[in-house]
C-alpha cells in the first residue's frame, strides 16, 4: 500500500498495489487499468474515466475522457500540455540543452 500524506505526516489518500508493485486502487475510488507493456491505459476515480493514448513512440500523446489533455513532443521531449481542443495551454516546458528541463 501507498499512503500519501500532508506535511503533518496525515494520510490523505491510500493507494492499493498488485504483487508487482501496480496500483490497482485507492481509497478515493479510483482504479486503474494498465495495457500489457505497464503504460496506464485507464483511470476511473468517483465514476469519471480518463484513458490514455500513446504515440508509434511510446510517449504520452493524449488523455480523453474527464480532464481531456494533448501532449506535444519535440523528440523526446515534452513541449506543451494543451486542453482538449487546443485553446489554451495548461503546461509549457522549455529545455537547456538536450533532456535538460527548466522552468518556464
Amino acid at each position: 500500500m501507498i499512503a500519501l500524506t500532508d506535511v503533518n505526516n496525515n494520510v490523505k489518500r491510500t493507494y492499493e498495489n498488485d504483487a508487482w508493485g501496480v496500483l490497482t486502487g485507492g481509497t478515493d475510488v479510483t482504479t486503474f487499468e494498465w495495457f500489457a507493456d505497464n503504460k496506464l491505459k485507464k483511470v476511473v476515480r468517483n465514476g469519471n474515466s480518463s484513458w490514455f493514448y500513446y504515440d508509434a513512440s511510446g510517449r504520452i500523446a493524449r488523455i480523453g475522457g474527464y480532464g481531456w489533455k494533448r501532449f506535444y513532443w519535440l523528440g523526446g521531449n515534452l513541449l506543451a500540455q494543451l486542453n482538449w481542443n487546443a485553446t489554451s495551454k495548461d503546461a509549457e516546458y522549455s529545455y537547456y540543452g538536450a533532456d535538460n528541463l527548466h522552468a518556464v
